[in-house]
């Protein structure tokens, strides 16, 4: 009979798709079954249903803690350590990566791969983008154009990215709001956003895609953009820019070191089936299976893996585009702090917020609506 293998996601994606088809064709004999947030419910309602579940002994075994409220889960107990689990594999796993979950030689979580946010900047808007309120001056007051480049970004794209960079600290250890971190960040997003002629309109996801809009930046007068690196074709995009930024002393930086967890694994501490599980664990972090989905979202966590990728777009390429992607290798792996969005909280703030941003609540309306929301 088939054994069965539960991994929950709060939201199907390619690279899910992609780890559950690859460690099924490598153990045929386990049936694994993907589990995914209600559909029409809140994100809060499909969070607080899996945590019931998981508590009461029947959750998932599997679970990909993208946009959950992981570090909950972890100091609750409900995850197991990794570390046996992985075993040698940890040799073979980025270091700087790796060290960013380490706690006193335990592993309760770790992505598979990794997304790294960098800036197209001169110095000055470099210095600028290191904090909201000093980016938001920096915008402020510059004509038509801004500094800041914002095309085709929407408020809730707006808001995605500055939570992404600056994710404010207003949920306080024991529970209560600091609505003055909430209020500033609201207020720095909604002057940022109106200086950027920032206007509402659908959420086109510009943040992840923002290596597309690069050539568009070049012609501007804008100092700053931000770009997600999601992999390798995003790398090359870069180069290709590169040379020409450089003359407007436009270089692409990493941003204070962070990176963005994808595919973040976890095992229900609760879980009947641990042998299973550790399987899957292993199999998902092997180099065998890491270069199975190197064309999705996100650098490989696998030592080899990265670098395989990494030789395959260098390959081909001029001295000098080689050069500049080494130098964007360099700063890749030096990222290591990890940056964990709660997708609750997110969508809470773009709901309550919306309103604001168009001036139709004043921010204390606004705060006084998302910490009546708050867990």
């Amino acid at each position: 009979p088939p054994r069965f293998l539960t991994v929950y996601s709060l939201e199907n994606s390619e690279l899910v798709e992609k780890m559950i088809e690859k460690v099924s064709s490598r153990y045929p004999g386990i049936e694994i079954h993907l589990e995914t947030g209600e559909e029409g419910a809140s994100i809060f309602d499909s969070i607080d249903a899996l945590t019931a579940k998981i508590t009461a002994g029947i959750g998932p075994d599997i679970l990909i803690l993208d946009g959950l409220p992981a570090k909950t889960y972890q100091s609750r107990g409900l995850l197991t350590d990794l570390s046996p689990v992985l075993g040698s594999l940890l040799k073979e796993l980025q270091q700087n990566i790796l060290s960013a979950y380490m706690q006193e030689e335990k592993i309760f979580m770790l992505p598979v791969h990794y997304i790294v946010p960098a800036i197209f900047a001169d110095r000055e808007g470099g210095r600028a983008a290191e904090s909201l309120h000093s980016l938001m001056q920096y915008n402020t007051g510059v004509g038509d154009s801004g500094k800041v480049y914002l095309g085709k970004y929407s408020r809730e794209d707006l808001l995605e990215l500055t939570y992404y960079h600056y994710m404010p600290d207003f949920i306080l250890s024991d529970g209560s709001v600091d609505e003055t971190e909430l209020s500033n960040f609201l207020l720095f997003t909604k002057w940022l956003g109106d200086e950027g002629k920032v206007s509402s309109g659908e959420s086109a996801d510009c943040f992840f895609k923002a290596s597309g809009n690069i050539a568009d930046f070049t012609e501007t007068y804008a100092r700053v953009m931000f770009v997600p690196l999601c992999g390798m074709s995003d790398l090359d995009i870069c180069a290709n820019y590169a040379e020409g930024m450089a003359a407007r002393e436009i270089e692409l930086q990493s941003v204070d070191g962070i990176f963005f967890p994808e595919g973040l694994i976890g095992v229900n501490a609760w879980s009947q089936k641990g042998e299973l599980a550790n399987q899957f664990v292993q199999a998902v972090f092997s180099s065998e299976v890491q270069s199975e989905y190197a064309d999705v979202p996100g650098f490989s966590v696998n030592t080899k893996t990265f670098a395989l990728e990494f030789e395959h777009w260098k390959n081909g390429s001029t001295s000098k585009k080689e050069w500049l992607l080494e130098k964007q290798e360099e700063m890749i792996a030096k990222v290591s702090k990890n940056q964990m969005m709660d997708a609750a909280i997110l969508q809470i703030l773009q709901e309550e917020s919306a309103d604001y941003f168009s001036g139709e609540i004043i921010l204390a309306d606004c705060v006084a609506a998302i910490v009546e929301r708050l867990p």
